[in-house]
């Protein structure tokens, strides 16, 4: 197994108990929110002070949902902006393999001249970090902001919705996170009517991927990878089309598949409520749900009280 991307599991804030699961480690927290938050703002910062970074984007991949929302309002939280700039531009690599300018969505990659965010802050500091415009840079200290511009954010799987659909992942992830940054390298939402290849090819450039953020369903489900669905034997395409089987949830669906998710370098889960309850006993006990068919190289669960299978 690689070296986990998260630096200690004793760390996360409000930790209550911790586990194994047949695929990795859980964490049983007081606020799930707070601590996916606090490990991912580390994981970043990190990589913000490490001088290899410069050549390889970091690629964050999100999720959807009402858990996952919250995960990304504490991370926009963090950044210190209290009014979201204007939405950059969309400007994604080469015109054979990109979405349409008209959706708008996605930060061009800056130039490595490209100045650093304007304020960030750790996820729960004693006090407000000051500006960094108010602040003299110092060269030769690391950064002690995250360095978004060295940041990708993608998208684990999509409705087949329109952008503005309050369904859609995409466009949660854009207003609660990405509208929120000002310095961010790409955004690259999914979109069911450009299909599957397309985004397979955005994927392939960064494979292994670096984190994948997934929730799960009550019914097992992680992604839009429905227990029953034969997406969930794919063993070489990256994306593809989904469908629950057995109707408990809307819409059809487009997906990052097993060999894209297993691809990462680091997956966390985040589990929230008691609803989930019976699909994490069952994760317990090992019983075949799609969320245990993700075998990352490292995978942590974050999971809530009411969450907890012990």
């Amino acid at each position: 197994m690689g070296q986990s991307l998260i630096a200690s599991i004793p760390d996360i804030p409000g930790l209550l108990d911790k586990g194994e699961l047949p695929n990795g480690e859980m964490a049983i927290v007081e606020d799930v929110p707070s601590a996916w938050c606090h490990i991912v703002y580390s994981i970043l910062l990190r990589y913000s002070q490490d001088d290899n970074h410069q050549k390889k984007p970091f690629t964050l991949t999100l999720s959807g949902g009402p858990t996952a929302q919250k995960c990304y309002e504490a991370l926009a939280a963090s950044t210190l902006l209290p009014d979201p700039p204007p939405s950059p531009p969309v400007s994604l690599p080469s015109s054979s393999s990109t979405f349409s300018s008209s959706l708008s969505l996605s930060t061009s990659s800056p130039s490595p001249s490209a100045a650093p965010p304007s304020s960030v802050s750790p996820p729960s500091p004693p006090s407000p970090s000051p500006s960094a415009s108010s602040v003299s840079p110092d060269p030769s200290s690391p950064p002690k902001n995250i360095s978004w511009k060295n940041v990708n954010i993608l998208v684990g799987d999509e409705r087949c919705v329109p952008i503005n659909h309050p369904d859609s992942n995409s466009g949660m992830i854009k207003t609660v996170l990405v509208d929120r940054l000002n310095d961010l390298g790409a955004f690259y939402p999914m979109d069911c009517q450009r299909g599957p290849s397309e985004y397979s090819n955005i994927i392939s450039r960064y494979i292994p991927l670096d984190l994948v953020h997934l929730g799960m369903g009550a019914d097992g489900h992680s992604a839009s990878l429905f227990p029953g669905s034969a997406v969930l034997n794919e063993e070489s395409s990256l994306v593809g089309y989904s469908r629950d089987p057995q109707q408990l949830n809307a819409h059809d669906r487009m997906t990052l598949l097993l060999p894209a998710i297993n691809s990462s370098k680091q997956v966390i889960f985040t589990v929230s409520g008691s609803e989930k309850l019976e699909a994490m006993t069952k994760a317990m006990q090992g019983i075949d749900i799609p969320a245990l068919r993700v075998r990352a190289t490292n995978v942590l669960w974050i999971v809530d009280e009411e969450a907890n299978p012990r």
